[in-house]
């Protein structure tokens, strides 16, 4: 008999199964698998947000920069009316 336990801050899995070495041996590599999986989405999650707010900041700026230049046009056109 076997007991295996995995405690996480806000559950607790029980399992109490009879297995041999090498279904033990399947068992934590399944679960290996299982949890690299979940860091590796938790890391792509992470890359999608840094990415997204990369796009964001080069958006905002490019938007910054070419309003200044439609304004320095805006005032080089009232600074020409001015002078006609």
């Amino acid at each position: 008999m076997r007991n295996l336990s995995f405690n996480f801050s806000h559950f607790k899995i029980k399992l109490n199964v009879i297995l041999t070495s090498h279904q033990m041996n399947d068992v934590s590599k399944t679960l290996h698998l299982f949890f690299y999986f979940i860091l590796y989405l938790i890391g792509f999650e992470i890359f999608l947000m840094m990415g997204k707010m990369c796009w964001d900041v080069t958006i905002n700026r490019f938007i910054i920069l070419s309003g200044d230049k439609v304004h320095s046009i805006l005032a080089k056109q009232k600074e020409n009316e001015e002078k006609a």
